[in-house]
């Protein structure tokens, strides 16, 4: 059988800006994980485990410090642009800095990251916010909006 995700030897560290800052935090130490096809998968752990991090890799907005990991058979890192078309994230309980900007603003700022032009972009997020019904809330904040 494929496998949906297979990730050898995943390393993710984070080193500070500044020496002064503290020391490197090692978020994911050698991982290795194979999801077959078809394969309902759930990742459990502790706050700092890396499965945000890990989350992050698989979706392409975070690039491994060592190893790999592919997706339907593409690198995350290499064929990122066949990666974003077959997989995503949506993280509940942060909204970081995407809660400060609108509904409208957060749907164009992750067609940007597809490489989608802004006249096309528009088009398609208003004609989606109309599909499902949220068009009344295109403006508001996300951090505003209910996340049940």
């Amino acid at each position: 059988m494929t496998s949906a995700v297979e990730i050898k030897s995943l390393t993710r560290v984070f080193n500070p800006k500044k020496k002064r800052e503290g020391k490197s935090i090692t978020a994911l130490d050698h991982v290795d994980l194979r999801i077959d096809q078809g394969e309902l998968f759930g990742l459990l752990g502790p706050n700092g485990a890396g499965k945000t991090t890990l989350l992050k890799i698989l979706s392409t907005l975070l690039l491994p410090t060592s190893g790999n990991a592919t997706v339907a058979g593409f690198d995350v890192a290499k064929d990122f642009l066949e990666v974003r078309k077959r997989i995503n994230m949506v993280s509940g309980g942060e909204i970081s800095g995407y809660g400060l900007l609108t509904v409208r603003e957060n749907l164009w700022m992750f067609c940007q990251f597809y490489g989608i032009k802004s006249s096309i972009a528009y088009k398609r997020i208003d004609e989606m916010l109309d599909l499902f019904g949220m068009a009344s809330k295109k403006n508001e904040k996300v951090r505003t909006l209910s996340t049940g």
